[in-house]
């Protein structure tokens, strides 16, 4: 059975980093991406950013390694648990944009979609929900702050 969930294009592309300056770094000098907002966590020990060029985004995060940190130690994000490699360096999740987040997420839950966390408010700020692929692959549902 198809249900159509309301979502619009992939708003970001989330990435776990060794060096968060590097990185700005390498994408602006580059590939042409400016730093479109910054904001992090410190009970979890985590900086980010979102880069953005033309309509592509991406969003990069950095975890101290100077120390075991809240997250690392307990292995959650959001609350819920994720296993000690989504703090290591590499892709982590397909953000998709929607300016319907009630509706797409009340259509997935009604297709059966378990929502991997309750819907809130992430540390940017925006609307956010995660949930999985057949594969585990983590897809975030997010309606911008600044898109509603």
């Amino acid at each position: 059975m198809r249900t159509e969930i309301p979502f619009g294009n992939i708003d970001h592309v989330a990435i776990v980093v060794k060096n968060l300056k590097k990185t700005i770094s390498f994408y602006e000098n580059y590939l042409g991406f400016k730093i479109e907002r910054e904001f992090g966590n410190k009970e979890l020990g985590v900086r980010a950013v979102v880069l953005k060029r033309k309509s592509s985004r991406i969003e990069l995060f950095e975890y101290k390694n100077s120390k075991p940190t809240y997250a690392k130690n307990i292995c959650q994000v959001h609350g819920a648990k994720v296993p000690k490699s989504y703090f290591e360096p590499g892709i982590k999740h397909i953000a998709f944009r929607t300016s319907k987040f009630d509706s797409a997420v009340e259509k997935m839950k009604k297709a059966g979609i378990k929502p991997w966390i309750k819907p809130k408010k992430g540390y940017s700020g925006d609307s956010i929900t995660f949930f999985q692929d057949p594969n585990g692959i983590l897809l975030e549902v997010v309606s911008p702050i600044n898109k509603r």
